[in-house]
């Protein structure tokens, strides 16, 4: 499918009126001003050169709000947009194609440098980290991992470790970042499912006794989300806030997670069952795990858990689940919500959702959320 024409608004700006269009050109989106012939008893302004929105340097306010404005006419394809109606992956083809998607992509691209330098400019040991994940690149990944070895702060270590913790030459470990963090639980994680890759299980169990005993859980994303929010510039909605959103997102969630199986493997019902000091360690976990997650996927993985090991708690694990399956659907409700006709339809919405994770993590941002639409109701 195509998406046909040009979206076009009118702004009033240094008494004169302005179209802005978006239109590709060579290797971009262009954004082109243009002035209607001034009376000739008026003296009008100089047409201006033409401005290329995704890469040159931050601009006035009131073209950025011109930009803004002009990406947020642009049209978004639907799935109605053809009979018989696209289908999801259709749909997802033509967004991807469309003027709006390339627009955001290139302003992205253009924000990344930008929040880049200036992070590194800023010096402190976070920020110089943040940089290193947000460019992304082999160079700058094996500058992150160095950073991370000589540090002693451990979201710095935690970001770098989750970036290489995939790859045959990572130089980190989970037992160096749970020295450096005391009482966090998720670098325990770590050595559960490296112990279980390892076929080592007495360093298996003794990770989930250290789990049972923990007092945190914090994989520090929300530290990530809020130094990345301190670069924000967009006070409203349209294609920058749209950008840094999307960049926030890409950025805040790029790291690999532990796999859960070196934790539950050592809660199955076979050894829970025959040993009731292990249901007791099992179950600790599980709480452990449930007072201080601070998002679904860990929420869940203790109540699997919990459940394993102490079966006859029925009612405790039948709350928790039902507590859970209503914070899903609210995930799934947000940030997208509605019809998306507009690529500006859910920006602000996204914005606020990225300031509550940052402030209160998955749980509490969508706990936040219920409460807001309960008393809507």
């Amino acid at each position: 499918m195509r998406v046909v024409g040009i979206a076009a608004s009118a702004v009033l700006a240094l008494g004169a009126w302005w179209w802005i269009d978006w239109r590709p050109q060579g290797g971009g989106v262009v954004l082109a001003a243009r002035t209607e012939a001034p009376s000739p008893h008026v003296p009008g302004p100089a047409t201006p050169e033409p401005l290329r929105a995704p890469t040159e340097p931050v601009k006035p306010g009131w073209v950025q709000s011109a930009v803004d404005k002009a990406w947020c006419d642009l049209p978004v394809p639907q799935a109605t947009d053809q009979d018989p109606p696209l289908t999801h992956r259709e749909l997802q083809r033509a967004r991807e194609a469309s003027t709006a998607q390339q627009a955001l992509t290139q302003e992205m691209d253009r924000l990344k440098s930008d929040w880049t330098t200036r992070l590194r400019a800023r010096g402190d040991e976070r920020s110089l980290a943040l940089a290193d994940l947000l460019q992304g690149d082999e160079a700058s990944l094996q500058h992150l991992e160095m950073l991370a070895s000589a540090s002693t702060d451990p979201a710095v270590y935690a970001w770098a470790f989750g970036a290489c913790s995939n790859h045959a030459d990572c130089t980190l470990s989970a037992a160096r970042w749970a020295q450096l963090d005391p009482g966090n639980l998720v670098p325990w994680e770590w050595e559960a499912a490296h112990a279980r890759a390892a076929s080592d299980p007495q360093a298996q169990a003794d990770a989930v006794f250290r789990i049972a005993g923990s007092t945190r859980s914090n994989y520090y994303q929300g530290e990530r989300l809020q130094l990345l929010l301190t670069l924000s510039e967009a006070d409203s909605e349209g294609l920058q806030m749209a950008a840094e959103s999307g960049l926030m997102s890409a950025a805040a969630w790029r790291e690999v997670l532990p796999l859960m199986q070196g934790v539950t493997s050592q809660c199955m019902p076979p050894r829970t069952a025959a040993d009731p000091a292990q249901a007791s360690l099992c179950l600790a976990a599980s709480e452990a795990m449930w007072k201080t997650s601070d998002n679904l996927m860990q929420s869940q993985i203790s109540i699997a858990i919990g459940r394993r090991a102490a079966p006859q708690d029925k009612q405790r694990w039948i709350s928790r689940v039902a507590e859970i399956a209503k914070l899903m659907t609210q995930a799934r409700q947000e940030p997208v919500q509605g019809a998306q006709s507009s690529p500006c339809a859910l920006v602000l919405n996204q914005r606020r959702h990225l300031q509550a994770l940052a402030a209160s993590g998955e749980l509490g941002a969508l706990r936040r959320q219920q409460q807001t639409v309960k008393s809507i109701d």
